[in-house]
């Protein structure tokens, strides 16, 4: 019988000198330490106007003392970098319909949806609109993520080192896609709006009132077009969406006492 996956490894294991089991441990864990943020000491960054200051509390939240906004939001950046960076990329990721590029093929259905979507395109063409002020800003902060960027190649989070991955700068572009994201995540009634314009082709208004009461608060008048839902192929367009979170899914649920 051949030995299974566990076997070869575990035989492999042996066969390694302990010296330099020993050793290839060593590494590892120092790789894992050096990819935690630094929490004291200074650094020197080019894109800056005047000395930052970064101070952590106790339960170590940075609180940042800058000369002026862009330096604020430059630091900013830097610190996300530091505490944040795979969920940064990830969820850069996600809206760029890039997934499968780290993740593999069990991604591309996320990936066709997002690009199907066009969130990235959206967040792209919206940069040249920007107010002087608001691109000053974001571009600041990007500054700060690639500031961080430039000096952690070969100490990144183990997440990276797992997968081999190096992130690609920074850009205004990322940040304006990431609030889109968030719009997307906290708009799940769309499955819900997509069943009812399924069901307005085959019951009757009032029926679908019954169905779906609209809130208290709701005008008195609602426009029912049944026939604007005619067209569409609505059965393909449920059949092609993702399966939706579980119950439940979401930071927001829990909470600690203001004490």
């Amino acid at each position: 019988m051949r030995p299974g996956r566990a076997g070869r490894l575990a035989g492999w294991l042996l066969g390694v000198p302990l010296g330099t089991l020993a050793a290839a441990m060593l590494a590892v864990l120092a790789l894992l330490w050096a990819s935690l943020p630094a929490l004291d000491g200074q650094v020197t960054a080019p894109g800056v106007t005047a000395p930052v200051e970064v101070l952590r509390d106790r339960w170590g939240v940075p609180h940042i003392r800058a000369a002026s906004p862009a330096d604020a939001y430059f630091a900013l950046g830097y610190v996300h970098a530091q505490d944040r960076l795979w969920q940064m990329e990830l969820r850069r990721r996600v809206a760029q319909g890039r997934l499968s590029e780290i993740l593999g093929r069990s991604a591309l259905p996320v990936d066709r949806l997002l690009r199907t979507l066009g969130l990235y395109r959206g967040a792209q063409a919206a940069v040249p609109g920007l107010a002087d002020e608001e691109r000053r800003y974001l571009e600041a902060y990007a500054a700060g993520v690639n500031a961080y960027l430039a000096g952690r190649r070969w100490t990144l989070p183990p997440e990276f080192l797992l997968l081999w991955h190096t992130p690609e700068p920074w850009t205004v572009a990322d940040s304006l896609v990431l609030t889109r994201l968030m719009a997307l995540d906290l708009a799940e009634n769309w499955r819900r709006e997509l069943l009812r314009a399924r069901l307005a082709r085959v019951v009757t208004p009032d029926q679908l009132r019954d169905l779906f009461p609209p809130p208290p608060d709701a005008p008195a008048t609602v426009v029912y077009e049944p026939d604007l839902w005619r067209g569409p192929d609505l059965e393909r367009l449920a059949a092609a969406l993702p399966a939706p979170p579980p119950p439940g899914l979401g930071s927001n649920i829990w909470a600690v006492s203001g004490k």
